[in-house]
């Protein structure tokens, strides 16, 4: 039986020949821009906080001699010889008798860009895009990777280290890094490098942090490269969504009034 009634089972109905009122669309989207810029200042926010709990406990110059801060064993004589780099001593000397027994290779002498001259492991390699190229970082990665290999040779032979001996090195790779770029870049040039350098601890930090400044795993890459993009893909995914249902919308058009 036909009816006039404009509810039927308690819905509303569309009243013949007027149009559907629609939101407008400015309301419907979401604050792309600000959730975007919360996330960017939540990230830097806690790069700084790791990079503050990442900080040396102790002066790399005490490290020289007995370094009872990083632990016991011949592996927390290494790395405080490593990171100290005291002048008028072979650092070969400070290598663990049964360093290249266990680890399968033997570190090099190589001289930094301050004149300094650490210990680096021969195969070594920056863990990022590029290796450290254009800026020339592949001596820094490759001391830090003999760094941490002295932290899994202790691990591998039972000797203990303290979390102070990870922020050590991350701390010796920021200052090698920084370095680097004073010595081969000069104007606007440095600033590039030093940026490009504050990636690579920032992404050294993180590791070191989500791991406890423990022994370190191996990763190709920093989790800290899939935060930065997700915080730079989030605003382009929006906005592509948007456009998708933009164009869905004039594809099926509305009912004229």
């Amino acid at each position: 039986m036909a009816t006039n009634a404009p509810w039927t089972l308690g819905l509303p109905r569309q009243a013949p020949g007027r149009p559907t009122r629609s939101a407008p669309a400015g309301a419907r989207r979401p604050p792309v821009r600000l959730v975007a810029a919360v996330m960017v200042a939540v990230l830097a926010l806690g790069l700084v906080l790791l990079r503050v709990d990442g900080l040396p406990r102790t002066p790399a110059a005490d490290l020289a001699g007995a370094a009872p801060s990083l632990g016991r064993g011949a592996s927390a004589a290494a790395v405080g010889r490593l990171v100290a780099a005291p002048t008028g001593q072979s650092p070969l000397r400070a290598v663990p008798a049964d360093f290249s027994a266990v680890m399968r290779y033997a570190p090099v002498p190589v001289r930094m860009a301050d004149g300094v001259v650490r210990l680096a492991k021969p195969d070594g390699a920056c863990s990022a895009p590029g290796g450290g190229r254009p800026f020339g970082f592949e001596r820094v990665c490759k001391v830090h990777d003999y760094g941490y290999d002295l932290l899994r040779y202790a691990n591998a032979s039972g000797q203990v280290l303290t979390g102070e001996a990870r922020r050590q090195l991350d701390g010796m790779f920021d200052r090698d890094l920084h370095a680097q770029c004073r010595a081969t870049r000069h104007g606007v040039a440095v600033l590039g490098c030093d940026t490009v350098a504050e990636a690579f601890t920032a992404g050294v930090s993180f590791n070191s942090w989500r791991q406890h400044y423990g022994n370190p795993g191996k990763e190709p890459l920093p989790w800290l490269a899939g935060l930065v993009v997700l915080a730079l893909a989030t605003p382009l995914l929006a906005r592509l969504r948007r456009r998708r249902t933009a164009a869905s919308t004039r594809r099926h058009g509305r009912s004229p009034a």
